[in-house]
């Protein structure tokens, strides 16, 4: 497997920690036209993420708009920004990739405006205090997970909410074909964040990684074809 790895060996998204309250929610927000923020990092990992889930929900005709933190005038995570970008786009879920897991007062806040938030994150959950109150923190390092690997990047745990809605939008465990075409595709971002997060190129890494080299150097999205270009 290590040296031929397969795409069946990919652990199924339904073992996360949150993952069906979390699609559960994005369902209705889909249905009811709610806006859905998207709260990235800067790194490459939160934007590759974020792309992911963005262009994953203008194909399911949802209501959407992204926040990526500017890393100089509001660091890391979510913050009073979250809070204004939130208001601003009139967002009723926001949903992290790449942070969150300790970001219990800035979610509290958004819980108190009635905005609900899910969070995707790779980062070790705080030693001690409570989580933050989301519908739905998917972690695979939150304490009591049974997730088999530990070690994915905030971009591959972005990928498998992805992959978790496909299931719950095709209404069984197998992906409807435009959904799956659209998550070998997505591949491409997973790899990105993969390599640059440097996380250990075992188990579902080296998966993702192997199949998202090819998913990249076969997309036809014109932003990766020019990065593409530019790294020659």
């Amino acid at each position: 497997n290590h040296l031929e790895p397969r795409l069946s060996a990919l652990h199924d998204p339904a073992l996360l920690p949150g993952m069906s309250a979390a699609t559960a929610r994005i369902a209705q927000a889909i249905e009811r036209k709610e806006m859905i923020l998207v709260h990235g990092d800067y790194d490459v990992d939160g934007v590759t993420g974020t792309t992911l889930l963005v262009r994953l929900f203008k194909k399911l005709g949802a209501r959407v708009a992204w926040h990526i933190p500017n890393r100089f005038t509001d660091g890391y995570a979510f913050g009073p920004h979250s809070i204004e970008r939130a208001q601003a786009t009139g967002a009723k879920l926001v949903i992290s990739v790449d942070n969150g897991t300790s970001s219990r007062a800035t979610i509290a806040e958004l819980c108190d405006l009635g905005i609900d938030t899910i969070v995707t994150d790779h980062h070790e959950p705080p030693e001690s205090g409570e989580l933050p109150p989301a519908i739905a923190i998917i972690n695979p390092k939150l304490s009591g997970s049974q997730y088999p690997f530990r070690e994915l990047c905030g971009g591959a745990v972005a990928f498998k909410l992805a992959w978790g809605l496909a299931v719950e939008l095709s209404g069984s465990h197998k992906v409807r074909a435009d959904l799956r075409d659209f998550l070998v595709e997505a591949m491409a971002y997973v790899a990105i964040a993969t390599v640059c997060d440097v996380v250990p190129l075992v188990d579902e890494n080296r998966i993702l990684a192997r199949y998202g080299l090819r998913a990249l150097e076969a997309s036809k999205n014109h932003g990766l074809r020019a990065l593409l270009s530019v790294a020659k």
